[in-house]
């Protein structure tokens, strides 16, 4: 298990961490809270909810987090390393906080990020 909690971003830290309307997921970004770029992404498109996707980013230097639901991702292959997994069920079933160190040793041993390319290419 994880030797650290996980924290939600603020109001104002979550509107910072949105700027972009869709983040490049293979690129840490500057965290809004402790100013690292250890903001990390994953995004998941539901198997139950055709149509709807949630974009988890989390910190891996100050481990807060912030999660939304958001319209999947149209015009776009977004990689799923994690397809097929007990943590694929996981992210489809329970709370964030209970999979988010999951996440983290997943970047860290080069599972994640994501690979994002256009329809077509």
């Amino acid at each position: 298990m994880s030797g650290y909690s996980w924290s939600a971003y603020t109001g104002e830290e979550k509107s910072q961490l949105s700027i972009d309307a869709f983040p490049d997921l293979s690129k840490q970004r500057r965290c809004p809270h402790c100013d690292k770029t250890e903001v990390r992404a994953y995004y998941h498109e539901y198997k139950k909810f055709e149509g709807k996707a949630q974009l988890i980013e989390w910190c891996a230097a100050c481990h807060r987090v912030s999660t939304k639901f958001i319209a999947a991702a149209e015009g776009f292959h977004i990689s799923n390393p994690l397809s097929g997994t007990p943590l694929e069920t996981m992210i489809e079933n329970k709370s964030p906080q209970s999979y988010l160190w999951k996440l983290n040793d997943k970047w860290e041993r080069g599972v994640l990020p994501q690979k994002v390319r256009t329809v077509g290419e």
